[in-house]
C-alpha cells in the first residue's frame, strides 16, 4: 500500500487540521500524540464526533498505557513510538489496506442487494 498513499493534508494548527480532516476526507490521518494546546488523540475524538471515516495512526515517544488505551477505546487504528521502523510502518498500511477493500466491498455488496446499478471500477 505505500506507494498508493498520497498527502492531500498537512497542518501543525490542531483546529486547522480538523477542518482539513473534515473538509478532504482522508482515509489516513497520523498525528504526532503532543499537539499545541492539545492531543492528536483529542483530535480524533473531534473528527469521529464531526462523522469523520477516517483512520487514526498516533506518533509518539509520550507513551503510557492510559493513553493507549484511551486511543483504541476512542476508535484509533495503530498506534506508533518513536523511532518507527519501516517495517512496523508498512504492516500497519497493509493492514489498513485490506480493512478498505473490506468496507469498500461490503459497501459494494449491500448496493447490489438493494437493487443499485455499481460500476465495476467502483467496486470491482
Amino acid at each position: 500500500m505505500g506507494k498508493d498513499l498520497k498527502v492531500i493534508g498537512s497542518n501543525t494548527d490542531p483546529g486547522k487540521a480538523l477542518n482539513e480532516i473534515i473538509s478532504l476526507k482522508p482515509e489516513l490521518v497520523i498525528t504526532e500524540y503532543e499537539l499545541p494546546n492539545t492531543t492528536g488523540i483529542a483530535l480524533m475524538k473531534r473528527a469521529k464526533q464531526a462523522k469523520a471515516k477516517t483512520e487514526f495512526i498516533i506518533l509518539t515517544s509520550h507513551y503510557s498505557h492510559y493513553s493507549l488505551r484511551e486511543f483504541f477505546l476512542a476508535g484509533g487504528f495503530d498506534y506508533w513510538r518513536k523511532p518507527l521502523s519501516t517495517q512496523i510502518a508498512d504492516e500497519a498500511f497493509e493492514r489498513l489496506s485490506h480493512r478498505l477493500m473490506e468496507e469498500n466491498h461490503n459497501i459494494c455488496e449491500g448496493m447490489i442487494k438493494g437493487g443499485a446499478h455499481v460500476q465495476e471500477r467502483t467496486c470491482g
